[in-house]
């Protein structure tokens, strides 16, 4: 199914995850998704080719005195 952004559109996690999984096992071409994620224009999921984006946790100095 293709969401409005014209993407493929997998409506809930598990189905996305189940997709990630299964182009993992069967690739075509060059293209290798490598994880899902949700996406607020459309209210779904789609696999993305990108590297995931690493969110840095910071501490606070004053917790290591």
């Amino acid at each position: 199914m293709k969401a409005a952004c014209g993407k493929r559109l997998y409506p809930n996690r598990v189905e996305a995850m189940l997709a990630l999984a299964g182009a993992r096992m069967h690739r075509v071409g060059h293209r290798r998704e490598r994880r899902f994620y949700f996406c607020k224009g459309c209210g779904g999921y789609h696999l993305t080719s990108q590297e995931p984006k690493r969110k840095l946790k910071v501490i606070c100095c004053e917790a290591f005195e």
